[in-house]
């Protein structure tokens, strides 16, 4: 570990690293004696999961390298497998932190990972994080909108996994089915990676553990058990199985949940599966009925001092394909955020539940290795394998936040994450399949910071300062004298590269940033611009200098415009599916406060409440995307946001 500490070195943990590593040092692709390129130090492998016995391991771990190698060439490497238990994957972490290493990069996630409380490898992470300054990415995960959640609803049927417990009932409405229906192809195969529900794990030290037992199991047309999950859930709410149709045709089996009949109904049941081969034919399984679809990105990826990368092919970026109408189109795999945190650490239950913005950026995927993946020959003209996946998009970003931390060694991870978030550019579409193809048409995610995407496609150009000394200081945004709905923004121009102009963008709360102006630099290094007839709410300015149509340094700046009142403001009106409204108090003050959001009709009856309780601060956007009843049609609705101290409405238009 003594050689990690020379310099600042990158650390990966995946499943193994080194099983041919002397082939990848040879070839360039990795750092080693006899590397062409006099990089000469080799990845210093703290621990790796192959002991030279069959079967042997993916080494992903060496594919993940090789992509930082590529974008960070000079920077020591450094691994620590992430298999082997929750222990010696968070030890693992800690090792590579001790090592020196200031910037950590994984794409591991176990399935006793708690969905609904940060657990042992997410306090490790955040751990590290605070106390050495490591800057740490995960991959976001692969299952896209794999998952079912809902209420666990009882019902009065009988039990097929234990005699005399309550099954589930998949119905939401008045009638009763306790079976979902999940069709595997000949040869295919289901797994329900991690089944969950509201309870904390007594994973987490000092913990308490799960109120429930629940039990899973597929099961034939005649309520034979085919495959079972029936842990004990005395420490961890958790279920998984897998089931391989070995059969010559599709099997079409049910689902069953049964909680142990004494035992509290949790809150929600929820569980992601995976389904393998589902690309260029006939899907391995389809969930039939009750597909509720949600958030399927968990564990410590959501940690809040770590960054969750997202996935977008590299031929479906604008760089490389001039036919897309966006910065880049989301890898329809790539999994969707918006899991929320239920229990602290002692596992008592939050007050308000706690909602963090994951994923937070997107990454490249599809690139280039030398043995990991399968060659993509229609987009890619070399015969190179083709490393696909959240797990490929990871260290990418990574090896930009290490050029990051090149440039400016003093920037806290908190300063390198918002670089890469300021700088990244709005992700509109992802891909979606058509009977396990990918389809021609996209599905649209919504501008700004979403829930799949994050803040959108990573542009190392923009991120990475540049090395000529041209910064942009003294950023700020402050009210203007010219009226109540203006802003000012001033900054002036440090060192002595030349500047042909200053882009300035703006964006509303987390929505994507549009152009306001481009101001000539000339000769001073002092800059205003008034930007009027603004909203009620949380303005961010981005200020880019440019010269010959390249970004040579580029930073953020924020400031809140505020009324008298507390100022409640939907948007986009009129709206869709997608509303946000935006609460502004007309002080700034630390803490936060829960309100609650109800929805009128035009005859003043009540006909959602979105939010039942949620925290905000002082000027914040709320995302009412997927909460309102698909009922609701075209009409006009009144939002009251309130608590016992104040009341605000506003009024949108629903179009359908």
């Amino acid at each position: 570990m003594q050689s990690l500490k020379q310099t600042r070195p990158i650390g990966n943990q995946s499943n193994s690293a080194s099983t041919s590593a002397s082939e990848d040092v040879q070839s360039g692709d990795l750092p080693g004696a006899g590397n062409p390129e006099g990089r000469t130090t080799p990845v210093d492998i703290l621990r790796d999961d192959y002991d030279g016995t069959d079967p042997e391991p993916k080494d992903e771990g060496r594919a993940m390298l090789q992509l930082v190698h590529d974008i960070a060439p000079g920077a020591r490497l450094g691994f620590h497998t992430a298999f082997g238990g929750l222990g010696i994957f968070a030890q693992g972490i800690r090792d590579l932190a001790d090592g020196g290493c200031t910037v950590i990069v994984d794409d591991v996630r176990y399935n006793s990972e708690p969905f609904y409380q940060d657990g042992p490898v997410t306090n490790t992470v955040d751990d590290v994080v605070n106390s050495k300054r490591v800057t740490f990415f995960s991959s976001a995960g692969n299952e896209g909108e794999n998952s079912y959640e809902a209420p666990f609803r009882s019902s009065s049927e009988s039990s097929v996994i234990n005699s005399g417990w309550i099954p589930h009932d998949f119905d939401a409405s008045p009638g009763t089915d306790t079976r979902q229906a999940i069709t595997i192809r000949s040869g295919g195969t289901f797994q329900i990676f991690s089944f969950q529900w509201t309870d904390p794990s007594a994973q987490v030290q000092g913990s308490s553990g799960p109120d429930t037992d629940i039990d899973i199991a597929l099961v034939d047309q005649n309520d034979n058990i085919v495959v079972e999950s029936t842990r004990s859930n005395d420490v961890v709410p958790v279920e998984s199985m897998e089931y391989t149709n070995d059969g010559d045709s599709e099997a079409t089996l049910d689902l069953v949940v049964e909680k142990a009949p004494a035992d509290p109904e949790p809150d929600s049941i929820k569980y992601v599966y995976t389904i393998s081969n589902d690309v260029g034919g006939e899907s391995d399984a389809v969930v039939e009925e009750y597909d509720t679809g949600g958030a399927t990105l968990y564990g410590h990826s959501m940690a809040e001092g770590a960054m969750a990368v997202a996935a977008a092919p590299y031929f479906n970026t604008a760089r490389y394909n001039s036919g897309i109408d966006s910065s880049a189109i989301l890898e329809y795999f790539s999994s969707k955020g918006g899991l929320q945190i239920h229990f602290d650490q002692n596992g008592d239950e939050l007050p308000a539940y706690e909602t963090r913005e994951k994923p937070d950026v997107t990454g490249t995927d599809f690139v280039d290795n030398t043995f990991f993946g399968t060659d993509i020959d229609i987009q890619d003209p070399d015969s190179f394998p083709n490393f696909a996946g959240t797990s490929a998009a990871a260290p990418n970003v990574a090896a930009v936040a290490a050029l990051i931390q090149q440039a400016r060694q003093d920037l806290s991870p908190t300063a390198v994450y918002d670089r890469l978030q300021s700088t990244a550019v709005d992700i509109r579409f992802r891909q979606q399949l058509d009977n396990g193809s990918i389809s021609n048409d996209l599905d649209p995610i919504g501008d700004g910071v979403d829930p799949w995407s994050g803040h959108g496609f990573v542009r190392a150009d923009r991120a990475v300062p540049s090395p000529t000394g041209v910064q942009i200081t003294d950023a700020s945004v402050g009210a203007s004298s010219t009226g109540s709905r203006t802003l000012e923004v001033t900054w002036r121009k440090a060192g002595t590269e030349e500047v042909d102009e200053f882009l300035l963008e703006h964006r509303f709360f987390d929505g994507a940033f549009v152009e306001e102006a481009r101001i000539d630099a000339g000769s001073t290094t002092e800059f205003a611009r008034i930007i009027e007839d603004l909203p009620v709410g949380r303005h961010t300015f981005r200020i880019s200098a440019i010269r010959n149509d390249s970004t040579l340094a580029t930073t953020t700046t924020s400031g809140v415009l505020r009324t008298e009142e507390v100022d409640v403001f939907a948007y986009p009106n009129p709206f869709r599916d997608q509303v946000n409204l935006s609460v502004t108090f007309p002080k700034a003050r630390n803490g936060r406060r829960n309100v609650r959001v109800d929805v009128f009709d035009l005859l003043g009856r009540r006909v959602a409440t979105p939010i039942l309780s949620q925290e905000i601060g002082d000027s914040e956007s709320i995302d009412l995307g997927g909460r309102l009843p698909e009922s609701l049609g075209s009409g006009v609705y009144f939002f009251r946001v309130w608590n016992e101290n104040m009341t605000a409405t506003t009024r949108a238009v629903r179009v359908r």
